[in-house]
């Protein structure tokens, strides 16, 4: 109880993140996390796969 009475008042020390979404959780701001955090931008690997892949040229046997 003490933590979350800290954390109430901003005179917390240093909280680890799971201790921190925990306790946004508890004081129902756990969907204000969004505002915090930036977007994340589109995955390269993702849009890579998008792309027709290049063919590979096969060579004859001799």
């Amino acid at each position: 109880m003490t933590t979350i009475h800290k954390f109430e008042n901003g005179t917390a020390g240093y909280l680890s993140l799971s201790t921190f979404l925990l306790l946004l959780k508890v004081v129902g701001q756990i969907d204000a996390i969004n505002d915090v955090l930036p977007e994340l931008p589109p995955s390269p690997y993702l849009m890579r796969k998008d792309e027709k892949k290049a063919q590979r040229i096969r060579h004859t046997k001799r």
